[in-house]
């Protein structure tokens, strides 16, 4: 008997977690968008402004367009040094990020991590270095695609912003042919985050234009959130059972 009302308990919440994934995830599908087929790209470049904000943001992608040949890079804009529980500053965590974004990025496929270190907080203030260091990373890399944040920066958070502009502003001046995808949050979620978000984002959040399967990037995309340790103090447990089992990523192609 013992054993049998220990197990039973296990039972239910194995379930009721599953349920919830389950609904979650369908929640987490916007099914009026077309899959992409993502065959055609070959170098990739991921820029985002935080170490963990790419596996947040389209870590399942980048897994599977590794695994479909396409060599990507991923650039990390800086070391993230306030992302402690309050925002204050912490040299130490330089460091401890770049590590984590390095083993996270193995365990994507990433093939290149280029970390730069402008400021966490500050790219505002640093436009001018930010789109320098930007542009050289793009001239070398020569991406036929690139991902980023989206104007909102997901939430507002001024390094999202400052980052997405300055993507957006060199494929328009000086990569025209690069693809652009803004990394997009589905119709329901959208929705929840219009409703409860501030209303002056709405305007500029990104519109999903298409959604890629990620394949066994949904297990990919758990483990490189795992080795993020530094973050779990600030963030703790933020992705509930959809972050887990969502089967697709969302995308606005900028035209």
């Amino acid at each position: 008997m013992t054993l049998v009302s220990g197990v039973v308990p296990l039972l239910i919440a194995v379930l009721v977690v599953a349920v919830l994934g389950i609904a979650g995830a369908l929640v987490d599908t916007d099914l009026s968008v077309p899959v992409i087929d993502a065959r055609r790209y070959r170098r990739v470049l991921a820029v985002f402004a935080h170490a963990d904000d790419e596996v947040v943001c389209c870590g399942g992608s980048l897994h599977r367009l590794a695994a479909l040949g396409a060599a990507v890079t991923l650039v990390v804009l800086t070391g993230g040094e306030r992302g402690t529980r309050t925002g204050a500053l912490d040299p130490r965590l330089r460091g401890v990020r770049a590590r984590e974004a390095r083993a996270a990025a193995a365990i994507l496929g990433v093939a290149e991590v280029v970390q730069g270190d402008l400021g966490d907080g500050l790219l505002q203030r640093r436009a001018a270095e930010l789109s320098a260091f930007l542009e050289r990373t793009m001239e070398r890399v020569q991406p036929d695609l690139v991902i980023t944040h989206d104007l909102a920066g997901l939430y507002g958070h001024t390094d999202h912003v400052a980052c997405a502009e300055a993507v957006t502003e060199l494929r328009r001046t000086r990569f025209p042919r690069c693809a652009l995808w803004y990394a997009a949050l589905p119709g329901g979620i959208a929705t929840i985050a219009r409703l409860a978000g501030d209303p002056g984002l709405n305007d500029r959040r990104a519109k999903p234009t298409g959604r890629l399967f990620t394949g066994a990037g949904v297990l990919a995309r758990i483990r490189a959130w795992g080795v993020y340790e530094s973050q779990r103090a600030s963030l703790g447990w933020v992705f509930p059972a959809w972050f887990a089992v969502t089967p697709f990523e969302h995308f606005e192609a900028v035209p």
